[in-house]
């Protein structure tokens, strides 16, 4: 076999390695999370509101498996849904960031809204906890108010079968 062949043999090999490991972190991760979601993963609802009453009334969130967060409130008039990324940062702790766009009361595109907070789930994984800090920016990157912080509780959304 020629040089030529062997390097492309190589690199071929190289490739399938790398795939199946890939693959096999990715069904060990996922075998990490149960059905029934036994950890931040899945869709949660807002139980209690805290804090300032700025916040938005009602929300929904959902985190993945990999590392992706998604948010949407009842103020969709002047922020759209929100995206971001979570990591785990202790026993049932996460943190997250998610960014949105702001609009004006005319339905112009403003600027953006970013919300940090920190997570904890309660022991029965059904509940957890998020205090967090939501900041509004101009199309300039400028802040438009001052920061709102806010703790709030949120229940996990479960199958309701028929």
């Amino acid at each position: 076999m020629d040089a030529r062949r062997r390097g492309l043999l190589g690199i071929l090999t190289a490739g399938l390695g790398l795939g199946l490991l890939s693959r096999r972190e990715s069904t060990a991760r996922a075998a990490q999370v149960s059905p029934n979601g036994a950890g931040i993963e899945g869709t949660w609802m807002l139980a209690t509101r805290g804090g300032d009453s700025r916040a938005p009334g009602h929300t929904m969130q959902t985190y993945t498996t990999d590392g992706v967060n998604f948010a949407q409130s009842s103020n969709r008039s002047t922020t759209s849904a929100l995206q971001g990324v979570w990591v785990q940062t202790g026993e049932r702790e996460f943190a997250s960031t998610l960014v949105g766009q702001r609009y004006g009361d005319d339905g112009a595109w403003a600027g953006l809204v970013k919300v940090r907070a920190n997570i904890r789930l309660n022991a029965a994984m059904d509940e957890l906890t998020s205090t967090t800090i939501s900041e509004a920016f101009d199309l300039a990157g400028n802040a438009v108010r001052t920061p709102i912080q806010t703790t709030n509780v949120l229940r996990r959304l479960a199958v309701e079968p028929v």
